[in-house]
């Protein structure tokens, strides 16, 4: 498993006046994601040039979190739904989120491929943006996109 994927760590949002409705998201993010979930509750436009989402109006079934090994490049892992998604070369292992508890791929053919393409979508940026020393603007919903 990738180190510190065992941690949980609950984002909470305040504001004193009460314009942010409570509510509770049962589902994944990650640090990335916190600029453009501010940015999104606060308005106005902004262009975002990262990976992440916006938490707050992020359809169902759109939150994802990413991270790879920083010890061994093609070993990474996504968590999108109840997935817990582990890539490493060519060889995959999917799980349940909560539990980890080994999920059986059958009838999960859609997701996967969706996982997959973010993955890949993801180890090429990164790779490029290393060996160009530079940042790419990346389109959010590039890897989220329904294949037709």
């Amino acid at each position: 498993e990738i180190e510190g994927m065992q941690h949980n760590i609950p984002l909470f949002l305040y504001t004193p006046d009460g314009s942010l409705k409570p509510q509770r998201i049962d589902d994944v993010g990650a640090q990335v994601d916190i600029l453009p979930t501010i940015m999104g509750y606060l308005g106005g436009s902004y262009k975002n040039a990262s990976w992440g989402k916006d938490l707050l109006n992020a359809k169902d079934g759109e939150r994802m979190a990413y991270t790879k090994s920083p010890k061994e490049f093609e070993k990474a892992v996504i968590m999108y739904k109840n997935y817990y998604y582990e890539k490493n070369g060519n060889k995959f292992t999917l799980k349940d989120r909560k539990t980890l508890e080994p999920i059986d791929p059958k009838g999960k053919e859609k997701d996967i491929e969706k996982m997959e393409d973010f993955i890949k979508l993801h180890l090429q940026l990164s790779e490029t943006m290393i060996r160009k020393r530079t940042f790419a603007d990346v389109d959010d919903d590039i890897s989220l996109k329904d294949k037709k």
